[in-house]
């Protein structure tokens, strides 16, 4: 009886795992054709049949991160390592479309360790992560590697019995597969050039506008090549998208000592410190980029807008005017040169300038309030409340004040 139980209960774990492997397989095929939801349900599936299915766990992290957060993901990930790394020999990682290619870099590392060396794997698994991102700052697979080895040295022992007994082991295969492993990805990715991670860089941010991801990359391509003009630009334009204007300075300053001759170097430094509130300097960078380029309408206008903070309001007019002559965005022109005019006690002259800003925008609320100051000032009570009013309803509270201060 005995023996007839023992072949059901075999026969019963064979059909289990081949159910479990239609299943698996099943969902392979679903994934590969785009159906994420079906493919996590039969990967599910396998694993309520077969739950030491590591290839099951593995294929439903790839579907998982496209359906629900990734800390639930990184539950996933902890079962596959400790079914792995326990019995590997039986639950052999595989090649599989439906698994992140990347992963296959730590196919290695995982034959043929065993429990005893936890720590030495944690080890060579940070070793492979931080290979990868000192060329690869957006790897988001070393990023997983690095904080599973984290996890994985906290119940690892520092070593297995005595130290002569330690010393005396054999090192698994598997470790010094990782360590060749992590000199290959060094290699491979020492031999990329700097335009690559530029190109990488540029897209993070023109397309995703992550700036700080486009920051990781600039910096890996000027580690590449520390005078590659354009990745100094653009991470400076980078930080300054960010609020870190001092940042930007520096790489633009570096931009200007490599290009003595670019303009836009030196335009490009000046707004950075129009943001830090150093005017004067800005002020002194707009005009060496006009001097190399005297058609350079924005210059002229962010000379003038820099100066009407230093007070010099018929450099304002000069530089605000030439700006408004070169015919590129004359927004800014007109309201800065409003302001000085208005300043300057030129109140229909102001308030031209406010109405061409309302003409190019209506909806500016700021200009519709500083016409209404103009002509409170001219003495047209009644048209000025008008304009304030306008104003108010465009979100500028100043407004509202001025309604209170100068009731009709």
């Amino acid at each position: 009886m005995r023996k007839y139980l023992g072949i059901i209960i075999v026969l019963f774990t064979i059909s289990c795992g081949e159910a479990a492997n239609e299943y698996y397989k099943r969902g392979v095929e679903l994934s590969a054709s785009g159906n994420k939801k079906e493919a996590f349900i039969n990967f599910t599936k396998a694993l309520e049949i077969d739950p030491n299915h590591s290839l099951a766990y593995m294929a439903r992290v790839q579907v998982r991160s496209e359906l629900i957060k990734i800390n639930e993901r990184n539950n996933d990930l902890s079962e596959f390592w400790d079914f792995s790394i326990f019995d590997p020999d039986k639950y052999k990682i595989e090649e599989s479309s439906a698994i992140n290619q990347e992963h296959n870099f730590f196919n290695n590392l995982i034959e043929g360790v065993s429990k005893t060396y936890r720590y030495m794997v944690s080890k060579v698994s940070n070793l492979i992560s931080s290979t990868v991102f000192n060329i690869d700052p957006g790897n988001n697979w070393a990023a997983e590697l690095s904080y599973k080895a984290d996890q994985y040295r906290e119940t690892a022992p520092e070593s297995d019995g005595s130290m002569g007994q330690f010393i005396g082991k054999i090192i698994p295969p598997g470790i010094l597969l990782g360590a060749l492993i992590a000199l290959y990805l060094y290699w491979v990715y020492s031999k990329r050039p700097a335009e690559y991670f530029y190109n990488k860089a540029w897209e993070q941010f023109s397309e995703s506008e992550n700036s700080e991801k486009a920051i990781s990359y600039f910096s890996v391509a000027i580690k590449r090549d520390s005078l590659y003009l354009d990745a100094y630009m653009d991470r400076g334009k980078a930080y300054r998208a960010i609020g870190k204007h001092q940042e930007a300075v520096l790489d633009f300053s570096q931009s200007v000592k490599l290009s003595p001759g670019n303009f836009d170097a030196f335009y490009e430094r000046g707004v950075a410190n129009s943001e830090l509130e150093e005017y004067q300097s800005a002020v002194v960078d707009y005009s060496k980029s006009i001097a190399l380029n005297s058609s350079f309408q924005k210059a002229f206008c962010k000379r003038g807008m820099a100066k009407f903070q230093l007070g010099d309001f018929i450099g304002v007019i000069n530089d605000c005017s030439k700006a408004i002559e070169l015919k590129g965005e004359a927004q800014d022109a007109y309201l800065f040169r409003g302001k000085a005019y208005f300043v300057l006690g030129k109140n229909e002259a102001a308030i031209l300038d406010f109405s061409m800003v309302i003409e190019l925008n209506s909806k500016s609320g700021l200009a519709y309030y500083l016409r209404g100051n103009a002509k409170q000032k001219q003495g047209k009570p009644e048209e000025a409340y008008d304009d304030w009013s306008q104003a108010g309803e465009l979100g500028e509270a100043a407004a509202y004040e001025a309604i209170k201060s100068n009731t009709i």
